[in-house]
């Protein structure tokens, strides 16, 4: 992608409308930055994952909002969903019927990487998804 620059971030009402917001905030960096159909598919569902997650597991930061910023890096696409509570591991799934405790696996499942920042008061999940012409680790 030679010098192409982006970095974005925007911040969301810690509800579950807001995951729609997001799946379209990443959506449009997708396009730019030329990801295939599958790939941007991928991309959007594991973001609204983390999204959800935050929302339903995380804690708002001030003014009850969740933060989501999108960036280039080593050439790869991050994405950072950040909320202001303290990160604990979900209990695993009992049995693939299972309707809860499915993001974390479906981000490992679509994102190329994924990485979990919890410090007292603050969980960023990051997001990375390799750009179509690759991605350095």
């Amino acid at each position: 992608m030679g010098g192409h620059e982006l970095e974005r971030e925007m911040w969301l009402r810690a509800d579950p409308a807001s995951a729609s917001v997001a799946r379209a905030f990443v959506s449009q960096a997708a396009e730019e930055l030329h990801y295939d159909r599958a790939a941007a598919d991928a991309l959007r569902l594991g973001v609204n994952e983390a999204v959800v997650n935050a929302i339903e597991h995380g804690a708002p930061c001030e003014d009850g909002l969740i933060s989501v910023s999108v960036y280039l890096e080593a050439g790869c696409l991050t994405t950072e969903v950040g909320d202001c509570g303290d990160f604990q591991a979900a209990r695993q799934a009992t049995n693939g019927l299972d309707e809860r405790g499915r993001g974390l696996p479906i981000m490992h499942a679509t994102m190329d990487n994924v990485e979990i920042e919890s410090v007292a008061g603050r969980t960023v999940v990051r997001l990375v998804k390799r750009l179509p012409d690759g991605c350095s680790s």
